[in-house]
């Protein structure tokens, strides 16, 4: 998100491609005032706007990668709470998602919806579902293939 808001503020005032090699005061200025204090002490040693870029794109990958696995754990993890609803669960597990896919690691469809269709504690755990074919069908099949000599595999 850092890198991503920086980038624009560089782009428009026109001084983003002194930060990918040469030295600038202007692009070390835009670093320094968007940074909170934290960050800021990472940078204090550099002397170009390069190396300041450089230093702190390692910091946020950093903590990126460990957000990314945080937020999977918390998708992975999450179970529906008994006494919710079932658009409160799937609105959080869409966000859980959103969050993920910001992160650049989105969450396949089919594991959204498998996790979003689990069963419901009381509700459907003790019913089977399973196709039923009714007699009549078969009967009906069998007498179509009969009168029009079709085979059946």
């Amino acid at each position: 998100m850092w890198r991503f808001q920086i980038k624009v503020i560089m782009n428009a005032v026109e001084i983003f491609d002194v930060v990918t090699g040469k030295c600038g005061y202007k692009a070390q200025k835009c670093i320094v005032t968007s940074l909170d204090e934290q960050p800021l002490q990472y940078i204090m040693n550099c002397d170009t706007a390069n190396g300041m870029w450089n230093k702190l794109l390692s910091l946020y990958e950093q903590m990126s990668d460990t957000s990314i696995t945080i937020v999977q754990q918390k998708f992975y993890r999450y179970t529906m709470d008994p006494k919710g609803n079932i658009a409160g669960h799937i609105s959080k597990l869409e966000n859980l998602s959103g969050q993920l896919k910001q992160l650049g690691k989105p969450i396949s469809e089919s594991m959204l919806v498998a996790k979003g269709y689990s069963q419901i504690f009381g509700i459907d755990f003790n019913e089977t579902f399973s196709p039923v074919v009714k007699f009549d069908s078969i009967r009906s099949i069998l007498a179509i293939s009969a009168v029009e000599q079709l085979q059946l595999r």
